[in-house]
């Protein structure tokens, strides 16, 4: 009996080397997220037209944020901006945030990020002039003004990894991308999430992208991967401009999203003649034992 189980152990180790699970090896990385919010008031003095001069002055005031992930341990972060007071009581709405958790293991890659931008333009009113006024105090009296801005959010991850044999993967998850003007003007109010998986020499695995769309699309991959050098990229972004046409002012608000799970934890591929042989050897006699155990 006690051969017999001997012979069993043996069968399973000589099994193990071609069933064995691929595992990445990781080169670089970098992840980060960032937020900005940018306010400007243009102002007119007394006797300026501000439907065909341009403003007399222009006072500018910035919240920016940026947090990135020193190493390949997990990584949990979130920023924000908020529109700052650029004069006295002169201030908008303005808001953006960025989040991402993120983490590496030998055969898998997670990383979930959100961000958002919303923002408003307006124009003054006359108490924040009078205000503005006595704190510049310009030798002409400013009458007329408005306040534009910006605002940003950005959650990005890119890693590179090696793989020394054919490796089966699956990539699921989605991406999400909020309101906004696909075309022009695209610069007032956008949105995007994107994917792609680079594989050796530059070759495109996977690619996909969502822009303004106000939309979920969700990611369902499955494939296996040569030996070689990966890059995966993902990036999740949002950006308002809310502006005044001295008629009206704009006002805007939009997000985007990633949620990705990349395993790579399936046996390898069509394992070379030797291991392979190991394999059904090993199973076979495991198969032998086993009926020699129950006749026992």
């Amino acid at each position: 009996m006690k051969s017999v189980r001997a012979a069993l152990g043996l069968c399973a180790v000589l099994a193990l080397p071609a069933l064995a699970s691929a595992q990445a090896t990781y080169t670089s990385q970098e992840r980060e997220v960032e937020t900005k919010s940018h306010s400007e008031l243009l102002l007119w003095q007394q006797g300026t037209d501000p439907s065909t001069a341009p403003a007399t002055a222009t006072h500018t005031a910035s919240d920016d944020h940026l947090t990135g992930a020193p190493d390949f341990t997990p990584f949990t972060a979130a920023v924000g901006s908020t529109a700052p007071p650029v004069v006295g009581p002169a201030v908008r709405d303005g808001d953006a945030s960025a989040s991402q958790t993120s983490s590496f293991s030998p055969q898998a890659i997670t990383a979930s990020a959100s961000v958002s931008a919303s923002g408003d333009a307006l124009f003054p009113d006359a108490g924040v002039i009078s205000a503005v006024n006595a704190i510049l105090q310009p030798p002409v009296p400013y009458f007329f003004g408005y306040l534009r801005g910006s605002e940003s959010g950005r959650s990005q991850l890119t890693v590179e990894f090696e793989l020394s044999e054919p490796t089966p993967y699956t990539l699921v998850g989605s991406l999400a991308a909020g309101p906004g003007f696909p075309g022009f003007p695209s610069q007032f109010q956008s949105s995007t999430a994107s994917l792609d998986l680079i594989g050796p020499g530059g070759t495109e695995i996977l690619s996909d992208e969502v822009i303004s769309c106000d939309c979920e699309h969700e990611l369902d991959h499955e494939g296996v991967l040569a030996p070689g050098s990966y890059t995966l990229y993902l990036v999740a972004g949002s950006g308002v401009a809310p502006f005044c046409d001295f008629l009206s002012c704009n006002n805007y608000a939009t997000d985007a999203a990633f949620d990705v799970s990349l395993s790579l934890a399936g046996a390898p591929v069509v394992p070379g003649p030797s291991r392979g042989l190991a394999a059904l050897l090993g199973l076979a006699l495991a198969a032998v034992g086993a009926a020699a155990l129950r006749r026992a």
